[in-house]
């Protein structure tokens, strides 16, 4: 008998490499839709019993993030820790989360916790922020703007470290595809602005590419920026999700009733 239950848990522990691509292939996409602040879309790969505690949590904003590591944790769960460029009022700076991920329902999902304390251990930093005064951040580096999501939209975030107040002179995008929501004219010292575009094309084609020039002016002194876009984008994490191929998803309609492909993993034979 306790020969048996040994077996039992190692192989609960014990996945194969095939089992554990499918779990990073969730992360990634759960991830690209935090980056993208599509919390609705990242909603589905949260546990059912937490998910009023995921919407009720308020995730701070950050414009990259890396897979550190991926951990057996509890018999058929995992512990998942990324690490986020985090953006706050002092500056930009690494970040570590650490998550448990187990199969539910026959999908990975991630296990949210709604005490506060959990969350201060969730989002810890590894090293103290620095100081990035007289700097200003416009982020991210590319819009994503996501397929799946019920509205597709990207946003563009202007935070002003200056002294000196920064005024948007210009917003140029293709407007036959793209229409601007929320917008900012002047982002004051030590404040954040918000430039929110949406995606108004009926096309059906994945991972097309645009781009955005953002004009500003600071002290009389005019700057400008180029982001690229990348629109209907469809994540190689929810393409495995979806159990697409490239053909069937660049068929892939909006609107179309989506179910999950992965299964629940097998254990080894003992």
């Amino acid at each position: 008998m306790a020969v048996s239950l040994l077996i039992l848990v190692l192989a609960l522990f014990q996945q194969t490499p095939a089992d554990l691509s499918e779990l990073n292939s969730v992360i990634n996409s759960y991830w690209d839709l935090l980056q993208a602040r599509q919390k609705s879309q990242a909603l589905e790969f949260v546990s059912i019993d937490s998910r009023d505690h995921f919407i009720l949590r308020s995730a701070p904003v950050f414009r990259s993030w890396r897979l550190r590591g991926i951990e057996p944790a509890d018999p058929g769960e995992y512990s998942v820790t990324v690490v986020v460029e985090r953006l706050t009022s002092s500056g930009i700076f690494d970040w570590k989360v650490t998550e448990s991920w187990s199969i539910e329902a026959g999908q990975w999902r991630v296990r949210i916790d709604d005490s506060r304390q959990a969350l201060r251990n969730v989002w810890r930093s590894d090293s103290p922020a620095p100081v990035l005064e007289g700097i200003l951040e416009v982020l991210p580096e590319r819009l994503l703007i996501h397929f799946l999501s019920r509205v597709p939209e990207g946003t563009i975030l202007i935070r002003n470290g200056l002294e000196e107040e920064v005024v948007v002179e210009d917003l140029q995008f293709d407007r036959e595809k793209f229409e601007l929501v929320e917008g900012a004219r002047v982002v004051a010292p030590g404040q954040t602005a918000h430039l929110r575009l949406r995606y108004t094309g009926a096309e059906i084609a994945k991972d097309l590419e645009s781009q955005v020039r953002l004009i500003w002016n600071v002290a009389g002194e005019a700057k400008e920026l180029t982001i690229p876009i990348t629109y209907n984008y469809l994540s190689p994490g929810a393409r495995a999700i979806l159990g697409l191929t490239p053909e069937a998803a660049q068929r892939l309609e909006r609107g179309a009733k989506l179910a999950p492909k992965i299964s629940r993993p097998k254990p080894p034979r003992p």
